[in-house]
């Protein structure tokens, strides 16, 4: 069974794995985004407050009609 979904961002996707990333501010409140499909490679050191990052051109899942169009 083949089942088809749109990513609009890491964020949504049932493959990024957040960690707790220590830092030197304890009130930091920073997570490593981790692609379990490419391996664990890291997508983005995300804090609460900053933007969603862009899909990286790496993962796996990204449609061959999306990078077309980059």
């Amino acid at each position: 069974m083949t089942v088809k979904m749109t990513i609009t961002g890491c964020d949504v996707c049932p493959n990024m794995k957040p960690e707790r990333f220590y830092t030197a501010d304890s009130f930091e409140d920073v997570q490593e985004w981790k692609c379990a499909s490419a391996d664990g490679k890291r997508i983005t050191l995300h804090e609460w407050n900053d933007k969603r990052p862009e899909i990286p051109l790496w993962c796996p899942l990204r449609s061959n009609v999306e990078l077309r169009g980059r």
